[in-house]
């Protein structure tokens, strides 16, 4: 099964960017697209995929399982509240 971490406490939950330079840091400014698979995990249950596109065309594409990505959704609820 795929590895979904969440951080709830901000950028500093991150131990990956811990040390690492500003110039090292890739902010992307193009839109982030989310999307199911419905049969896409192996044992034929949904998968969520996010694709993240770079100036120049090159694209990266990830993938976590449904019930990870719905995991994460209720922790975010359950520390932040329902969104307004």
């Amino acid at each position: 099964m795929p590895i979904l971490n969440v951080i709830l406490n901000g950028l500093d939950g991150i131990p990956q960017l811990m040390g690492v330079k500003p110039d090292d840091i890739i902010e992307l400014q193009t839109p982030i697209t989310v999307g199911v698979i419905p049969d896409g995990m192996t044992s034929g249950k949904p998968s969520v995929f996010f694709v993240f596109e770079f100036k120049g065309g090159k694209l990266v594409f990830a993938e976590s399982s449904y019930a990870l990505f719905i995991a994460a959704a209720k922790a975010l609820q359950a520390r932040y509240g329902e969104p307004t």
